[in-house]
């Protein structure tokens, strides 16, 4: 077949017609996206393994006169030949949060964890965080930061112990309150148990400034907290007897602010009713009269020497025996006090039995008690 020059004109120029066009030329010569090659190349090139280095992990933030929140910063760079990426940033209480910019870091890429702390006591105040990866390889890593808050206020004791108490004697004392500054101000001071009286003045420096002598309170030995006041409290007649743990809530501030700070002080100790147990823990012995029993006497005295009358006694708590407890008639006993004897039939071939005696008497305050205790040894049990 012969093709005439004028048909291949024809075909040249609708070829290079279609070259030209814009549709052909943006299909055929798509541009290449640089951030799809860079994930290809960052993939290729990393084949080791990343690794956090810090620059500390563990930061005092020294001593901070007010309870604001104060941030340590945990500088790090990642150190090893492949990316790191972070799963979890955790701190270990809610007076501590933290704050990280992003999670995924190349080789050689800096950055620091901000972790911010807001004292709640006076004193030493510390929090750690823990950092955890995605990348099963890497360990868990902790932060430590701490900071010393010295509260502008505090008390020389926050308790006072008083050991043994009398009922009926005067008991009282005072509690300190040491400031930073002469700017001291009570707002209020209440027991709530209301078994102790309290004697307070809110303006301490006024109080000072018409008596000389009426601030009495010595201030802290360290001479960081130079001024003081002092409460005065007396404990009441009418105590319950036993332990005592009584809550002072004192709350103070600055004066000219609205700024109140708490502060709690406890006054601790046992209260010895006029009426004691001789003794309080009281061995029981073999009968001789009666084999197979044991027995034991408990004199109730008053310590200062006022009339009573015992009305009850009960045996509570009793184990491995049973027991059985009476008031002894005055003709029985000797002395002034008054006597309970506690007979006890062990329910063991050998060991140890015990019981506790409830003492009541017209006084209406709580119960005495009287420990008893005895003792069944193998011998003795042949022997019965």
């Amino acid at each position: 077949m012969t093709v005439s020059p004028r048909s291949v004109a024809c075909v040249a120029s609708t070829l290079l017609a279609a070259l030209a066009s814009p549709m052909l030329a943006q299909d055929t010569f798509e541009p290449v996206d640089p951030a799809r090659v860079s994930v290809v190349e960052a993939e290729r090139e990393y084949t080791g393994v990343g690794r956090l280095e810090f620059n500390q992990t563990t930061i005092d933030l020294g001593e901070v006169d007010n309870n604001g929140a104060v941030t340590a910063e945990f500088r790090f760079t990642n150190a090893g030949d492949g990316p790191v990426e972070i799963e979890r940033v955790r701190a270990s209480c809610g007076c501590t949060t933290t704050a990280l910019p992003k999670m995924r870091f190349e080789p050689g890429e800096s950055e620091v964890i901000r972790a911010t702390i807001k004292p709640r006591r006076p004193g030493l105040n510390s929090s750690s965080v823990t950092v955890t990866f995605k990348e099963p390889q890497l360990q868990p890593m902790r932060l430590r930061v701490s900071v010393d808050y010295a509260a502008p206020f505090k008390l020389s004791e926050p308790a006072v112990r008083l050991g043994n108490v009398e009922l009926g004697t005067e008991t009282s004392g005072e509690l300190t309150v040491l400031s930073r500054q002469d700017n001291l101000e009570i707002v209020s001071v209440t027991n709530p148990g209301g078994l102790i009286e309290l004697d307070w003045q809110a303006d301490a420096s006024d109080t000072a400034e018409a008596d000389a002598d009426a601030e009495v309170a010595p201030a802290s030995s360290d001479g960081s907290y130079p001024f003081s006041s002092a409460i005065g409290y007396t404990l009441k007649d009418d105590l319950p007897t036993g332990q005592l743990r009584e809550a002072v809530i004192i709350r103070v501030k600055e004066r000219g602010t609205e700024n109140v700070t708490t502060l709690t002080a406890y006054v601790i100790g046992i209260v010895l009713g006029d009426l004691t147990t001789k003794p309080a823990h009281a061995r029981l012995q073999p009968s001789e009269s009666d084999p197979g029993t044991y027995s034991a006497r408990v004199e109730v005295v008053s310590r200062a020497d006022r009339p009573f009358t015992v009305s009850d006694v009960r045996v509570i708590g009793q184990s491995s025996a049973e027991f059985t407890a009476r008031i002894l008639p005055n003709e029985m006993v000797e002395g002034d006090g008054t006597w309970v004897e506690v007979v006890a039939t062990p329910t063991i071939e050998a060991g140890v039995f015990r019981a506790t005696l409830e003492i009541y008497s017209d006084r209406g305050t709580a119960p005495l008690t009287a420990v008893c205790v005895g003792i069944v040894r193998a011998q003795q049990a042949a022997a019965q």
